[in-house]
């Protein structure tokens, strides 16, 4: 521009000036410049051939680069971003904004998409993404990796670039911050698994060496990855992390293979002598003679290990001498005396060298080498790159605030270190260690999840607010919400009473996590509440006046005044998102989780929420920074699905019992922001002696001697160990429960704790949802929701199988008993989870009866590129079939024609039928002979042909017909009592079938001496046997398989039924059904109307396969028709099986059509009359059964003159041609067809 000053960069551009100068920030601008266009053109002369094509629904002809200098150094990312949006609403094409603010640059990209109305427009998405502070002297190594590759030369390596649409889309995967951390992720779990055998700890408190070093490890990178946070803050120096430095103060460094100095001199001296210890009070302990040494036994926040400091006391003192005291507890050491007055050693930070942890130097700064970590991830061949921790985050740009939907650096944010922790969190968890083993992903919930849930959630809670006490409309309300939670600069629409009972309802909302891991959730709503407090009070004055009369309502004097004096000193300084910040984590947030390191990890990341909305202040106390407050009575570990066994009457009926659970109450308040140490062991030590005093009283009040002993014993301060109970009033102080309780539960089977205490615990608490066979997640459901408030709301994300599976009966039962489902999304299979292949759903369930209820199925149309929201809006809410049979979620047609299926048939289960699974034999390769293996025991002993029975494994049952594999079953029953009655004993095979017998013996011996490899526990000491193990185990219905039978696939993409006359076996992976009309039902079973069916009341996996399992196919509605009009179907069957047979494939699919339109015509008479195409009747006269003498080649001849009369004959021909546009049929294959 002639003059780059925002004045002329108006005058040229600008149409609403006043609008633009207030959203753009115009009076920070120093200068603005265009730098310049690209065009086609301009690319094309770098030898690029470029189109105007587009992509991806985007159509861009240029770039334009626009440089923006700021006045100060200093801009948050949400002023960054501000300004790319406004600057790109003045402009046609993409707008690149340069940011120049001191030493600094930093890079703006927006992206576009076509207008859905007019696709010759582009549409400015919400989302900036960010490159930021690049210094331009000495930029960090990430940036100059980040620019490189957004370089047009590299990114023309990787993927096709030749128009601007793909250039963007280039850019977009470049700086996609999922790659960025999944890359990190891979490098920090190659270090954790490398280090886990190199690391020595105490032993005190935890004696599996796997579980001590996997808990110390992860509670080392925690505070590790902390410290290097608040480095981006300039509140602990760089060279407390540099190679050079670290050889120059420290004596030995890396000297030796297993040096180990940087961890107890640097690392563990920053930690507890440093950010857990007031910046006055620092020092080294007395080292000395035992005398001289018991002056300082026990502290734990004085420097140790003078000795391999390479220089005096004094320089060390500098060194740390400009950190701040942060407080907190994720600093405090473990290291703690026991009720003897003996130190328990967990950190190992002592001058005992028996109890010092051992982590060696080149942990930290080991260069990049090559280790073998394939057993550990279930790889073979693969290579593996580590390196020292420091060096790992040294190659990565890291950033304090974390992203948002619409704001985004390329960096590394403290979201990742939940995915992190998660993952590595289950490589020790005995449960799911297997699992994280063999993936790199976990079940951390997704960003764009998280921020679905918690909108919903808070929505739902701040609406009956707005209805119940400002008289809002639920119309009103919920609209107002829509925009208040909106990540625009649109202002909120609510009137000043609404927006004051808005504040009012946050400050007084309580929300838990039951599972909170590393603290996904209650981090989403702090952010989205300090989100919503900002734009509904934007000075902070509203929030000030609530938090001042909270504190005036304290019953004791010294406690208020010390409230009010703190609200007033830290409003006074203005850091507003701060004080939002911490009256909420006060007030308002709670988290639970069974494994204290992960409750270690949630707090982390409110701590350093905390910590960057302060700013580093040279000449005030502790250098301006507010200490952080102590979590442990905001965040425990605990069994959130066990409760207290109370009395009859209630707890706390002795007066004296008030008294005191008021004191300990009012404590633990007081401890949330206690900053020295001296007060928070002062505090520990009264709430220890408040608890044995609580503990008496409840005895002598009849509690059980056992759960009072539970109550006591819980200590919040003890970071090592999990309560074996939850209850909000004694660890919260909350006795009204929660208005929303929100996480992603477990997805681990009851039964995995099979013989556990765990499993006995849980299921004495009654839960209605019982089941050895559910899923963890059932239980957390049915208790979450007890633990509501009459009117709040539970938000869930789970596996689906509940809604579908025979274990969620209860559950779904409870679900339509209790409360109202405000919003159920499935997704089928959709992949939510990164790396693993799950089948969830999202559930809004609230306490309040008969409100309205809205699902979708998304199991189709989940795309993870689309927020939610737009996946919502677009596919267009179903319609809910539910009932305890199911929940069905389907659209209005499918709804009404799955009505009308059930209405016409009667369930299977009705029918006289049995269904039975196959055999389980414990292990296939001892049982299971081919054709060779059964000529030679035959021809050894022919009596085993008594007990060697044609075999069908999964793969060889199809529709209509098997195709045996010449397999043979040892079918050596455990014994049974037969249709008849008559008890038929077990096999003896030693004493009766020799031959057989010597052989499976073989089999046992070669697996266990280890020359033939199998799974599991072998032949002998396999867990499914008999009385001996050349047994079977028992199996009571041994000879339904001589039966006239129907065989079909647990799970196939589509149905597979088959009729079997001969006697044959099937393995446990198929089913089986005996008894009567078993042609007709068959034929039933194989329609195209049952393959509609099925799948509503079922459960689907990956890949468009289905569970055919008895249960499902058990509520199969079948037309109970006359006997007569049943014939024509069976003689159909026969003839669909022999032309399969007999490779007479095309007309035995044609007579499969014409039965599909008889089955249509069962279910939709009144339609298929109308439109001419019902031809049950014609079929009827025309068919003809097979007799006894009927020869193949008759039968043959027979199948294709049927086959070629259903083409001939008019009113046949009409009804396969016409059926498909009959509208119940075009539904059901409409249906089929997605």
């Amino acid at each position: 521009m002639p003059s780059p000053t925002p004045q002329h960069f108006i005058d040229l551009y600008v149409a609403e000036i006043d609008k633009f100068k207030k959203r753009a920030s115009i009076e920070d601008w120093n200068y603005v410049d265009i730098l310049f266009q690209l065009t086609k053109e301009d690319l094309n002369a770098q030898g690029q051939l470029f189109t105007g094509s587009r992509i991806d629904n985007t159509i861009m002809e240029s770039y334009l680069f626009v440089v923006v200098g700021l006045k100060k150094p200093y801009c948050p990312r949400g002023k960054f971003a501000r300004i790319t949006r406004e600057i790109n609403k003045l402009f046609p094409m993409p707008v690149m904004v340069l940011f120049k603010h001191g030493e600094n640059l930093s890079l703006a990209i927006i992206d576009r998409r076509l207008n859905k109305k007019d696709d010759m427009k582009d549409v400015l998405e919400k989302k900036v993404t960010l490159i930021k502070d690049i210094h331009i002297t000495s930029p960090h190594r990430a940036h100059i990796e980040i620019l490189f590759d957004l370089s047009l030369e590299e990114l023309a390596k990787k993927q096709n670039v030749r128009s601007f649409p793909e250039l963007h889309k280039a850019w977009r995967a470049t700086l996609d911050i999922s790659a960025l951390n999944r890359k990190f992720y891979q490098e920090l779990s190659n270090w954790y698994f490398w280090a886990m055998d190199r690391v020595r700890f105490p032993d005190d408190v935890e004696k599996d060496a796997e579980i001590r070093n996997s808990t110390n490890l992860i509670r080392l990178i925690t505070r590790v990855i902390f410290s290097w946070f608040i480095r981006e803050k300039d509140l602990v120096p760089g060279k407390l992390f540099d190679t050079r430095e670290m050889s120059r103060i420290l004596t030995g460094f890396m000297k030796e293979e297993n040096a180990n100095t940087y961890y107890p001199a640097i690392l563990q001296n920053l930690f507890f002598g440093t950010l857990n210890q007031p910046m006055d009070k620092r020092g080294f302990a007395t080292e000395g003679d035992f005398p001289e040494n018991q002056k300082h036994y026990g502290v734990k926040t004085l420097y140790r290990h003078a000795e391999l400091f390479a220089v005096g006391q004094a320089e060390v003192l500098e060194l740390f001498k400009n950190i701040p005291f942060l407080n907190g507890g994720l600093f405090d050491c473990l290291d703690k005396e026991n009720d003897s007055g003996k130190v328990v050693y967990v950190d190992g930070f002592s001058r005992n060298s028996k109890k010092q942890a051992q982590v060696p130097d080149y942990l930290f700064f080991g260069e990049e080498r090559e280790i073998d970590l394939n057993e550990i991830y279930g790889t073979k061949g693969a290579r593996h790159k580590v390196k020292g921790l420091i060096h790992i985050l040294e190659s990565y740009k890291f950033t304090v605030a974390e992203n948002t939907p619409v704001e985004e650096e390329v960096a590394l944010d403290p979201e990742l270190l939940g995915k992190v922790f998660e993952n590595l969190l289950a490589s020790y968890n005995p449960e799911t260690r297997t699992t994280a083993r063999n993936k790199t992903g976990s079940f951390y919930t997704p960003r764009p999840i998280v921020d679905y849930m918690v909108d919903e959630s808070l929505k739902s809670y701040l609406q009956s607010c707005l209805m119940r006490d400002a008289s809002m409309s639920e119309e009103d309300a919920s609209a107002g919400l829509e925009i208040l939670f909106m990540y625009t600069e649109k202002e909120h629409a609510f009137t000043a009473k609404e927006r004051d009972v808005l504040i009012k309802g946050i400050d007084s909302l309580k929300i838990l996590d039951p599972a909170c891991g590393s603290g996904a959730f209650p981090m989403g709503i702090l952010n989205k509440l300090v989100y919503i407090l900002h734009k509904l009070d934007e000075n902070n004055q509203l929030w000030k006046e609530r938090q001042i009369h909270n504190a005036e309502s304290i019953d004791y004097p010294d406690t208020r005044e010390r409230a009010i004096a703190d609200i007033e000193s830290a409003f006074a300084r203005n850091e507003s998102e701060y004080v939002r910040k911490l009256y909420l984590i006060d007030h308002c947030i709670y988290g639970v989780d069974i494994q204290p390191i992960a409750v270690q990890i949630a707090k982390l990341r409110f701590f350093i929420s905390l910590v960057i909305d302060q700013n580093k202040k040279p000449g005030d106390e502790n250098l301006g920074i507010l200490s952080l407050p102590n979590l442990e009575t905001k965040f425990v570990a605990a069994d959130s699905l066990i409760g207290l066994s109370r009395p009859e009457g209630g707890l706390l009926r002795d007066p004296e019992i008030d008294k005191a659970e008021s004191m300990l109450k009012e404590l633990r308040h007081r401890y949330f922001s206690a900053r020295t140490r001296t007060n928070k062991l002062k505090a520990q030590e009264k709430d220890r002696d408040l608890r044995k005093r609580i503990e008496t009283l409840l005895i002598e009040d009849g509690m059980a001697h056992r759960e009072a002993s539970r109550v006591a014993a819980f200590n919040p301060y003890d970071q090592n160990a999990h309560a074996p109970f939850f209850d909000p009033e004694w660890m919260f102080g909350l006795e009204d429960g929660f208005d929303v309780v929100i996480g992603n539960p477990p997805y681990v089977q009851i039964q995995s704790y099979s013989g556990k205490p765990e499993q006995k615990s849980w299921e004495e608490q009654e839960y209605k949802v019982w089941g050895k066979t559910a899923d963890l997640y059932c239980l957390f459901y049915e208790r979450s929701f007890k633990l509501l408030t009459k009117g709040g709301s539970l938000c869930f994300i789970t596996s689906n199988k509940w809604m579908r599976a025979n274990y969620g009966r209860a559950m779904r039962q409870y679900f339509l008993e209790n409360g109202s489902l405000r919003k159920l999304i499935d997704f089928g299979d959709s992949p939510i989870f990164e790396n693993a292949t799950t089948y969830t759903n999202i559930a809004l369930w609230s306490q309040a009866k008969d409100l309205k209820l809205k699902v979708w199925d998304l199991s189709k149309a989940y795309e993870a590129s689309s927020s939610l929201p737009e996946l919502l809006e677009r596919q267009g809410e179903g319609e809910a079939l539910f009932s305890p049979e199911s929940f069905v979620i389907t659209w209005g047609e499918e709804a009404r024609i799955k009505k009308r299926i059930e209405e016409v048939g009667k369930p299977l289960r009705d029918w006289d039928v049995s269904i039975y699974r196959g055999i389980l034999t414990g292990l296939n390769e001892a049982f299971i002979i081919n054709q060779q293996k059964y000529d030679e025991l035959v021809a050894a002993d022919p009596t085993s042909a008594e007990i060697l029975k044609p075999i069908l494994r999964g793969r060889d049952i199809k529709r209509y017909k098997t195709e045996w594999a010449g397999l043979y079953l040892i079918a050596s029953h455990n014994g049974y009592k037969s249709s008849t009655g008559m008890n038929v004993p077990r096999i003896h095979l030693e004493r009766d079938y020799p031959a057989v017998f010597a052989y499976m013996k073989s089999i046992g011996d070669s697996i266990a001496h280890g020359t033939t490899k199998s799974k599991g526990k072998g032949l002998y000491n396999r867990d499914d046997q008999g009385d001996h193990w050349s047994n079977l185990r028992d199996c009571a219905y041994f000879d339904v398989f001589r039966k006239e039978k129907i065989f079909w696939l647990e799970m196939a993409p589509e149905p597979t039924y088959t009729l079997e006359l001969r006697e044959k076996i099937i393995l446990n992976t198929a089913f089986i059904l005996v008894g009567k009309n078993l042609k007709y039902i068959l034929s039933i079973l194989n329609s195209s109307v049952m393959d509609f069916y099925l799948p509503l009341i079922s459960t689907e996996v990956q890949g468009n396969t289905r569970r055919y399992f008895k249960q499902y196919v058990e509520q199969s509605p079948i037309p109970d028709i006359a006997d007569g009009k049943k014939k024509p179907f069976e003689f159909l069957v026969d003839c669909i099986q022999f032309g399969y047979a007999y490779n007479l494939d095309f007309e035995a699919k044609t007579l499969e059509s014409l039965v599909d339109v008889m089955v249509y015509g069962l279910y939709f008479e009144a339609e298929m009359r109308g439109a001419g195409c019902y031809i049950n009747e014609r079929v009827a006269e025309v068919v003809q059964p097979f007799s006894n003498t009927d020869t193949e080649e008759f039968k043959a001849t027979y199948v294709k003159k049927l086959a070629e009369f259903c083409g001939r004959d008019p009113d046949i021909y009409a009804g396969l041609i016409h059926s498909r546009n009959v509208r119940s049929v075009e539904v059901v294959l409409g249906a089929l067809k997605r």
